[in-house]
């Protein structure tokens, strides 16, 4: 059970009435908080924090009533055997729905293999200009709740340009849950997101369709030439 006074510390109990699988639980905003429904930031804090989680979770009012975390990660979907074009519209939809300061110029896949420490995505900003700029983010879920919106140290220095959403369970926050843990494990997943960056860079020419490669490889050279 989750209880809390006056909103600045709560408690969290084991509740003594078992509730059968189904169960709805509904949460209502004080009156005095509902500014932060009115202009979205509760739809945007719940919707960023809870989308990868299984049970849906609606926020509502008189008009509306609507799901948050409804769409599928692109690291969810089954692959086998789906072309590579589906797939990467897939991820850019996804992409597109998710509150990221730049827009993404392709998508490349994290993890599927044995051994991996991560599974997600990584995909190249399109920036006005790749000069001067180190816009590197990784957002990092644990057990389908977003816990790092921005741990860039997983990504390459070289890798200014590239941003980053992953899941991996193996990760371990800090006791305040604002970073997390520098330990063996974030080694490799920070070694595992370099090795998955280079390999898709590399698949990216074969992967496309050879128009895709031509458009995406004229904006990226012409990003670079601003450089």
């Amino acid at each position: 059970a989750f209880t809390s006074r006056g909103g600045n510390s709560y408690n969290v109990d084991r509740w003594q009435e078992v509730r059968p699988v189904g169960t709805r639980l509904e949460l209502v905003l004080k009156s005095e908080f509902e500014h932060l429904h009115a202009h979205g930031a509760l739809f945007q804090a719940v919707g960023r924090s809870c989308a990868l989680l299984p049970h849906p979770i609606y926020i509502s009012s008189v008009e509306t009533h609507n799901q948050i975390n409804g769409n599928i990660p692109p690291w969810s979907l089954n692959r086998e055997g789906m072309p590579w074009v589906r797939w990467h519209t897939e991820a850019l939809d996804w992409l597109n729905n998710q509150d990221d300061a730049y827009p993404p110029l392709a998508v490349l896949p994290v993890g599927g293999e044995e051994g991996s420490v991560a599974r997600g995505i990584l995909w190249l900003n399109d920036f006005q200009s790749f000069a001067n700029n180190d816009n590197r983010s990784v957002k990092v879920y644990i057990r389908n709740m977003l816990v790092a919106n921005n741990e860039r140290e997983l990504l390459p220095h070289w890798a200014g340009f590239v941003s980053a959403a992953i899941e991996a369970n193996g990760l371990t926050p800090t006791a305040s849950r604002e970073a997390l843990r520098r330990d063996d494990v974030y080694a490799q997943v920070r070694e595992q997101l370099e090795r998955d960056l280079v390999r898709g860079l590399t698949q990216l020419v074969t992967a496309a369709p050879s128009s895709a490669q031509n458009a995406l490889w004229k904006r990226i050279r012409s990003l670079h030439n601003q450089s």
